[in-house]
């Protein structure tokens, strides 16, 4: 299981590398973490928790 807080960090890290290789969030997971498959699994579960985090923030744009 990743925490929250590890979740945030990891969605974070994917988004930058997404927005600078324009690329979709899924693709962007995979490349920034291709050689962690740990952190690839966990990603499935960083979406569900961040979902509603998002999905907030994204309100204040």
């Amino acid at each position: 299981p990743i925490s929250g807080h590890e979740a945030l960090q990891v969605d974070a890290r994917i988004k930058a590398h997404a927005q600078k290789q324009d690329l979709d969030y899924k693709t962007a997971a995979r490349q920034v973490y291709h050689s962690d498959i740990a952190k690839l699994e966990a990603i499935g579960e960083i979406e569900k928790s961040v979902c509603g985090f998002r999905s907030v923030s994204s309100q204040n744009l």
